[in-house]
């Protein structure tokens, strides 16, 4: 019987460095429906991840959103400045690292992330090296010969996000609309 690949992962991350590097921000090519999960144009990030929690692209946590999962000793947050990804579901939380708005097969300065995972002489993870964070936003900028290339920053919060009690009163909002539409269908009502 052969194991499954969560075991076959673990296996090996516990005998040899092993990374997952993941990026967001693009919806999947529109092949089919559910086009609005977060991808880097053609792989879905929850499965490039090995199991992030993902928020609709173009949407955010909620503010009263926590991380999905206690991640034991190091016990510092998993979820992107912007609110879009959890780490702390993935298989590997402490070795995930996520690229937003890079189109899948671009090359950029980040890609030195190879390098520097490979020579390390210790096992990276996230906290390790303030030039490699868990989480950077990649700027494209076209070249001399018009080629898109980029380079990379940490991605920081662009802002506070909405109270809790703006969403609280969006959703009730919602909830009324909801139940009025609902109310202008019954034969009863316009009685």
């Amino acid at each position: 019987m052969l194991p499954y690949a969560d075991d076959m992962l673990l296996a090996a991350a516990a005998k040899m460095k092993v990374g997952v590097r993941a990026g967001y921000g693009f919806p999947m090519w529109p092949i089919a429906g559910g086009t609005a999960v977060q991808s880097d144009n053609s792989v879905d990030t929850v499965y490039a991840s090995l199991g992030a929690t993902c928020s609709p692209v173009d949407q955010t946590f909620a503010p009263w959103y926590q991380q999905a999962k206690d991640c034991g000793k190091q016990g510092h947050n998993h979820i992107s400045p912007d609110r879009m990804i959890d780490a702390s579901t993935c298989l590997l939380p402490e070795q995930t690292w996520f690229a937003k708005n890079k189109p899948h097969g671009t090359e950029n300065s980040y890609s030195g992330w190879y390098d520097w995972f490979r020579q390390a002489r210790f096992l990276p993870t996230v906290i390790n090296d303030d030039g490699y964070p868990q989480y950077v936003n990649t700027v494209l900028v076209p070249d001399r010969n018009d080629n898109t290339m980029g380079d990379y920053e940490p991605l920081v919060m662009e802002g506070d996000p909405d109270p809790a009690w703006l969403w609280a009163l969006k959703a009730a909002g919602l909830w009324l609309l909801k139940i009025w539409r609902w109310l202008l269908r019954l034969p009863l009502f316009w009685v």
